[in-house]
């Protein structure tokens, strides 16, 4: 399904290159593997810590995570954002846009309950790192999988670009909600 949206993109006049997404995914990484977590706990900390039985048990268990880190894990997590930041750029770097899948996965509702973590994470493979690179994203529908599930791609650009990438969409008819 991706491949038909970019064969589409293509036919539309698009110049698609393809960019290393490394940095991408390391600092989607950094979103709920690392100190970061310890911004949820902060946020919440009164109630928190006077009723986390009432948290729900997946939730608290990430916000919980917030306490083992010291200042110093926060600022080396810092650092290393801002050397991610320095690798998507160079990624990014002439282009207007990228385009990615919206999510690679259409889990059950069973297997979100058995995993909810890994579930969540899987889904959020290709965005969760569109803030913390100061990042503009739009989904936009992209067909149906042969099961018939919608499939979307997600166009990406810098900063503000949002109005741009919303006219990208808009203007290029390349996308459909049609089972191909």
């Amino acid at each position: 399904a991706f491949a038909r949206a970019t064969a589409a993109l293509r036919a539309s006049g698009a110049q698609l290159v393809p960019i290393d997404i490394a940095p991408l995914l390391d600092t989607a990484r950094l979103l709920y593997e690392g100190p970061r977590v310890a911004e949820r706990y902060t946020a919440i900390r009164e109630f928190f810590d006077a009723h986390a039985a009432a948290v729900h048990p997946v939730v608290a268990a990430i916000v919980a995570r917030g306490t083992d880190y010291s200042a110093s894990d926060v600022w080396d997590a810092e650092h290393q954002l801002a050397a991610l930041r320095r690798r998507a750029g160079i990624a990014l770097a002439g282009c207007d846009a990228f385009v990615l899948p919206t999510t690679p996965a259409h889990p059950r509702i069973a297997e979100v309950l058995a995993e909810p973590v890994a579930a969540n994470t899987q889904l959020g493979r290709y965005t969760n790192f569109v803030n913390l690179l100061d990042l503009a994203a739009v989904a936009v529908p992209a067909g149906r999988h042969a099961n018939g599930l919608p499939v979307g791609v997600t166009l990406l650009g810098r900063a503000f670009s949002d109005r741009y990438l919303i006219g990208l969409a808009e203007s290029r008819h390349w996308y459909s909600c049609e089972k191909v």
